[in-house]
């Protein structure tokens, strides 16, 4: 790992935007910018998550007319109103976001207990003999 991405703990998604920077993610709800080699001090956002097991920031993707529009997607965990995995637009202002710009798009149904993937074990069956 090169130096200048020490401070990257917990990535769980990185995207390029047609620029050239690298935004990534963090589990802890840390959106980062590396831009021209260097991480920047300042996080693009930081969203409050739901940090456990398989939860937090968990991705992000640029509109394909992120060059004009300035918006990008994020999913990431939330316990707003029970903890449940959210999808929302924000829009960019060079390397932060533009404060209040979050669109929620989808919010997903509330997760269970588990921290892991959320599956459901599938009963074995018993043998016959005969």
């Amino acid at each position: 790992i090169n130096a200048e991405y020490m401070g990257l703990d917990s990535a769980t998604a990185f995207a390029q935007a047609p620029d050239g920077r690298i935004f990534v993610a963090q589990q802890g709800g840390a959106l980062r910018v590396v831009q021209n080699g260097q991480l920047l001090a300042t996080p693009f956002m930081t969203r409050t998550v739901d940090p456990a097991g398989e939860r937090g920031l968990l991705g992000i993707a640029f509109h394909p007319s992120f060059a004009t529009n300035n918006f990008l997607y994020v999913y990431y965990t939330t316990a707003q109103n029970g903890t449940h995995n959210r999808i929302s637009r924000f829009t960019a202002n060079g390397n932060v976001v533009v404060p209040g710009s979050e669109l929620v798009l989808a919010d997903l149904p509330a997760l269970s207990s588990a921290t892991n993937h959320n599956s459901k074990k599938k009963k074995k069956k018993k043998k016959k003999t005969w």
